[in-house]
């Protein structure tokens, strides 16, 4: 993931223009590692940009950034754009031919050109970019809709900076390090922080995903630039023809990812990474080309007889792929914190972050990009429920009723109805709703300062869907989680210049499964179950999804493991946090359903890891 950072100050003046290039060449420092093949800085009157190359393939990419076409509008970003040959087509129709060799960078330029904003908006792929137009001396800066690609920025009266990284933006001008108490509170209170314009700096926000932001002589603004559509259903003539197009689809979402050389490919015993490979493979194959497809897995053996390691190795056997398989069981939880240069960019409460660490260091040995099976479940792991309900309300009761008997008569249960969404989306953020309680530890005046059970209370509210089939996925899918979890494959957080892709969250994919028809075809994932027939083992076609068949934490707890709730602790937590009844809940952990209590533990760590670079205000 190539990385960019810029200052903008626009009537800054040559005395501002001095500091600003200092500052731009540090910035140029932090994100040199995300692109080790190139790294260039640039100057354009009141701009100042800085940029570093990681080069991934298969687009075509720009050697040198920022980029442009006439001189005027200039691009800075990262950019991986899907259906290229369909938008080199599409300008073809209006009278503008373009090469096949034209870079990613220069088509967004093209689109921004002939459609403005709303064009690059539309654009399928990974984008965090922006365009400055020197002429208005106007900035506009986008994040694609998936949130695969994050940015980050920071806006005063004289200034404005922005990267694809929060360590630049901690050698800006004016950096405050003053942290954010409300991301400080949702952590404490559900592990991470929903609200997607925030991050841990108070002065520091996050673009959320489908938004844009415009920067100039009038004043600065963010507002939504587009959204995941509301489509209607697909209705075939007959079943071959779903599978027939969820086949297509598959493979032009693998194959627009798929690098030229080494492809990683992060391999569990489930359906959806398999799939992946699958695909990835069979493009490699059946193309005669020189890249190549690898796996690797990861297992908590030899904590407990933990199977997805050897279900993985079963179906890269199947494939005939080489394949590495990673044993975690030694680790324990949050070991490797304290290593000088650990990348922990927020805070993280994932006790196992060192074996991501290392499996995207072992992964950019030999790859630049890493394909993972993220994104599988949301939609084929449907509920029949909104879908039977809708088709009543359209006055389609026979279909309904013939549907619904095909489907129990064929798998011989009946299906999840799930009329409700609100427990299944806070199972993904790993809470319950009986389990959302105020932990005793937080102190008394900073519950009541922040009103946390008013925002205990709103972490509990049922997510708005509007989308008629699949609410459940929808509000996924237009939500915060998607982009927390892709946000965290990034280089910042692995340390390595390793690109993680997520096919399955491809914008094409997204909307195609979002109007198939609930029943049959997201059922249990039978829409993939058919569609993959023949292409993956039988015992990986049949086998139900299954959760991990232990919780490492807790046996790590029963074997007499205990975290180190430090002496003391840094001040910004026991601001918030009470250390003798965070030591009591520590000595009874059984007691703690959801082990609450290691949250102050992770936070403080990454505090002192902070404190190693810069004093915290």
């Amino acid at each position: 993931m190539s990385g960019f950072a810029g200052i903008v100050r626009i009537g800054g003046g040559q005395e501002h223009a001095v500091e600003d290039g200092l500052c731009i060449e540090r910035m140029a420092q932090t994100i040199a590692s995300r692109g080790p093949d190139t790294s260039q800085s640039w100057r354009h009157s009141d701009v100042h940009f800085c940029f570093s190359l990681l080069t991934t393939s298969p687009a075509i990419q720009a050697k040198a950034q920022p980029c442009s076409l006439d001189g005027r509008i200039w691009l800075l970003g990262d950019v991986r754009l899907d259906g290229r040959e369909d938008l080199i087509r599409s300008f073809a129709q209006r009278g503008e031919q373009l090469a096949r060799s034209v870079t990613d960078e220069e088509l967004v330029l093209h689109t921004f050109r002939a459609f403005g904003e709303s064009g690059v908006a539309e654009l399928d792929g990974d984008c965090s970019l922006v365009l400055w137009d020197a002429k208005k001396e106007k900035l506009t800066a986008f994040r694609d809709l998936t949130g695969s690609k994050p940015f980050f920025y920071f806006a005063n009266k004289e200034s404005l900076c922005f990267s694809n990284a929060l360590e630049p933006l901690c050698e800006a001008p004016k950096f405050s390090a003053r942290l954010d108490e409300q991301f400080l509170a949702d952590y404490l209170l559900v592990s991470w922080c929903p609200d997607p314009g925030r991050t841990v700096y108070e002065q520091i926000r996050r673009l959320p995903p489908g938004f844009l932001l415009e920067y100039s002589h009038e004043g600065f603004q963010v507002r939504q630039a587009t959204r995941l559509p509301i489509e209607e259903l697909l209705r075939f003539k007959s079943e071959d023809e779903y599978v027939e197009h969820y086949r297509e689809i598959l493979h032009r979402a693998v194959r627009d990812r798929l690098a030229s050389d080494t492809n990683v490919v992060f391999l569990s015993g489930g359906l959806d990474s398999t799939t992946v490979a699958a695909e990835a493979e069979r493009i490699c194959r059946s193309g005669g080309r020189t890249y190549r497809v690898t796996a690797q897995s990861l297992d908590y053996r030899p904590l407990f007889e933990d199977q997805e390691g050897e279900e993985a190795r079963r179906v890269a056997d199947y494939l005939k792929i080489p394949f590495e398989l990673l044993q975690g069981g030694q680790s324990e939880p949050f070991s490797g914190w304290d290593a000088p240069g650990f990348p922990l960019p927020e805070p993280k409460h994932e006790p196992f972050q060192v074996l991501h660490v290392e499996r995207h260091r072992r992964a950019s040995e030999i790859a630049r990009v890493a394909l993972s099976g993220d994104g599988g479940d949301d939609i084929l792991l449907g509920q029949a429920g909104p879908y039977l309900l809708n088709q009543l309300k359209k006055g389609r009761p026979i279909t309904a009723i013939a549907e619904l008997a095909s489907l129990i008569w064929n798998t011989r249960k009946l299906p999840v109805l799930g009329l409700g969404i609100r427990s299944g989306i806070l199972g993904r953020f790993g809470q319950r709703p009986d389990k959302l309680t105020l932990p005793d530890w937080l102190r008394p005046d900073f519950v009541t300062r922040l009103r946390l059970q008013d925002r205990l209370r709103d972490l509990q509210h049922k997510p708005k869907s509007e989308h008629p089939n699949h609410p459940w996925a929808y509000a996924m899918l237009t939500g915060p989680f998607w982009p927390n979890v892709l946000e965290g494959e990034d280089a910042a957080w692995s340390g390595v210049p390793l690109e993680v892709r997520a096919p399955l969250l491809d914008r094409r994919m997204v909307r195609f499964l979002l109007r198939v028809p609930a029943i049959p075809w997201c059922m249990d994932k039978q829409l993939v179950r058919r569609g993959m027939a023949g292409r993956l083992p039988m015992r990986t076609l049949t086998r139900p999804k299954e959760p991990l068949a232990e919780d490492p934490v807790r046996l790590h707890l029963n074997k007499n493991w205990r975290p180190t709730v430090a002496e003391k602790l840094a001040s910004v937590v026991t601001e918030m946090v009470d250390p003798k009844r965070l030591e009591n809940c520590s000595r009874r952990p059984q007691a703690d359903e959801t082990l609450s209590f290691l949250r102050p533990v992770t936070l403080d760590s990454w505090l002192k890891s902070v404190e190693m670079k810069r004093r915290i205000q």
